[in-house]
């Protein structure tokens, strides 16, 4: 059998169009694949075959199958989203702190609610669209009251690829008898990538490789963050505090995803190959005036392995005049191959609070799955990404300088600064700045001996130490008192040939006309000559120890619901 048909009719019905028309169809021929070559409108037509036919109508139906199947998988992706990218399903648990969650997974919709005792504590609501999850939550005390409410932002969801970005967005407010007593606006920016050594040919990663690629392989992850925070703190309806936190973590982990031991890799387990910590702190004290009380900076940046920066700036005010100021700052570096090791600071696990399992499981983790994992692990907490940091504070990972004072046994180069000015009537009254140094010993290493072990004749020091101390005092402006002293430690022979330990040192006193000088050397170590050759260490110790103190009181805050 065969269909005749106008040419403008069989346009139509590529297009898709409707071509049924009563007057441009005629009768077949008897004889199969012909037809007749006219029509009553007298338009001009074309024979399509009964195979022809056949053909177009499956293709026309397999295009709609395809569209249909396309709807149902983007549907069903939406359906289950939830669980997909935080593993959420409809259901009542009871978690570890007894209290009873009732989830509910609607579509793109979430709702969890969490009872304690039968009375509601907390409730959350969610959507999810595109490559954006976007939840609300609120904490209750036992009279119904709000304590905290919680808004944030998730950006980057479903990243399969083996380079993924993805970002979160929070704001969080405390309350206290319906008034706010803290604000909190953070964001955390993440990019993660994982390479398997099975997967790459000559040096680079296959371009068609995703995680799912990866699954069940040893992988290299590479993870980037930036977190910054922005936090407020009130007082009887006044500012008491501002503060900003800032940190930023490159690392990568070797990370065995099979079910047996590689080499000293147990299964299911990572290890870290590389971290550099940078952290920036700030905050202001304010009185109940409003004026500024105290204003504090501490930055501490670590490349494990190799170095560590840490400085501390600390002001205090009198009804909101400056009185003083305190700082310092604390270099470190490490002796290759010497073995010895940097304070630790938080890894890819520390920083996203997540579980070496979650981690290490069959896949990689793609950027919006670590910050899925830490949401679902830590509660939606609002210091998550800050208890790595005061686990290490507390550790006292942050207290090398004070360290450094008490016990003197680090063998590795340093060197320390510190400076206090004093204020009187807003003019500067006085300054004094202390030194310490030490270095690694040039002289050949054969009969070099560790610091601390003892000195003997012939021994040579493995580190040499050097300190300096200045004091200046102002009136009206005017220098009025100054004196300086320096001394270094250095090793030379004696008329025997015999190498000893001596310690040279220059110092000033006076200004003007009435300016004098020492200098001279004396045998024996820096320490036996300064009693206060621990001074720069022992003030910035003290001083970082007070940020520390009070930055952990910042993050303790976070904590609290």
């Amino acid at each position: 059998m065969a269909f005749e048909l106008s040419t403008s009719s069989l346009v139509s019905s590529s297009l898709g169009l409707d071509i049924l028309d009563s007057t441009q169809s005629t009768a077949s021929s008897q004889k199969t694949g012909t037809s007749q070559t006219s029509s009553a409108s007298g338009a001009d037509t074309v024979s399509i075959s009964e195979e022809a036919y056949r053909k177009q109508r499956q293709a026309a139906y397999a295009a709609w199958v395809a569209a249909r199947d396309a709807a149902q998988t983007a549907t069903q992706a939406t359906a289950n989203a939830w669980e997909t990218n935080f593993g959420l399903k409809s259901g009542s648990t009871t978690l570890k702190n007894g209290n009873t969650q009732v989830t509910t997974i609607d579509g793109a919709k979430m709702e969890r609610l969490e009872y304690k005792n039968g009375v509601l504590v907390k409730k959350e609501t969610g959507s999810i669209v595109g490559d954006r999850a976007v939840w609300d939550t609120q904490h209750y005390d036992i009279s119904g009251a709000v304590t905290q409410k919680a808004h944030a932002e998730l950006t980057g969801l479903g990243g399969t690829d083996a380079e993924t970005m993805a970002s979160l967005r929070r704001d969080v407010q405390w309350y206290e008898n319906g008034k706010i007593t803290r604000e909190l606006h953070d964001g955390m920016n993440v990019q993660a990538s994982s390479v398997s050594p099975e997967l790459v040919s000559g040096g680079e990663l296959d371009g068609a490789a995703t995680l799912e690629d990866m699954a069940g392989t040893l992988t290299r992850d590479y993870v980037n963050s930036d977190y910054q925070a922005d936090i407020v703190e009130y007082a009887d309806g006044k500012v008491s505090l501002t503060a900003s936190i800032h940190n930023q973590l490159e690392a990568e982990n070797a990370t065995n995803r099979t079910s047996s031991a590689v080499g000293s890799l147990a299964a299911w387990s990572t290890r870290e190959l590389t971290n550099a910590n940078a952290l920036t702190v700030q905050f202001t004290r304010y009185d109940a005036d409003g004026d500024v009380q105290v204003q504090a900076n501490l930055t501490d940046q670590v490349q494990q392995g190799m170095d560590l920066t840490q400085t501390v700036a600390v002001s205090w005010y009198d009804q909101g005049e400056l009185v003083r100021q305190e700082e310092g700052s604390l270099s470190m570096a490490l002796i290759p191959g010497s073995g010895q090791q940097l304070p630790e600071r938080p890894g890819i696990l520390e920083t996203f609070g997540i579980a070496r399992e979650t981690f290490s499981g069959s896949t990689p983790l793609s950027a919006d799955g670590i910050l899925a994992a830490s949401r679902e692990e830590n509660a939606g907490a609002a210091d998550a990404f800050v208890n790595g940091l005061d686990s290490d504070m507390a550790a006292g990972g942050f207290s090398l300088a004070e360290n450094l004072a008490e016990y003197r046994d680090m063998d590795n180069p340093y060197s320390i600064s510190f400076t206090s000015r004093t204020y009187r009537d807003g003019e500067l009254a006085a300054v004094s700045t202390d030194t310490e140094e030490v270095r690694e010993n040039p002289m050949p290493q054969e009969t070099r001996f560790e610091t601390g072990k003892g000195l003997t004749e012939d021994d040579i020091p493995a580190m040499l130490r050097s300190a300096s101390h200045e004091e200046s005092a102002y009136e009206n402006g005017e220098l009025t008192a100054h004196g300086e002293l320096s001394m270094r430690e250095f090793v030379q022979k004696d008329a025997r040939g015999v190498f000893g330990l001596n310690t040279s040192f220059t110092g000033a006193a006076g200004i003007g006309l009435d300016r004098e000088s020492l200098s001279g050397t004396r045998q024996g170590s820096l320490e036996d000559l300064d009693s206060e050759a621990n001074a720069a260490s022992m003030a910035m110790g003290q001083s970082a120890e007070m940020a520390v103190r009070d930055t952990r009181a910042l993050f303790a805050g976070l904590g609290e619901v």
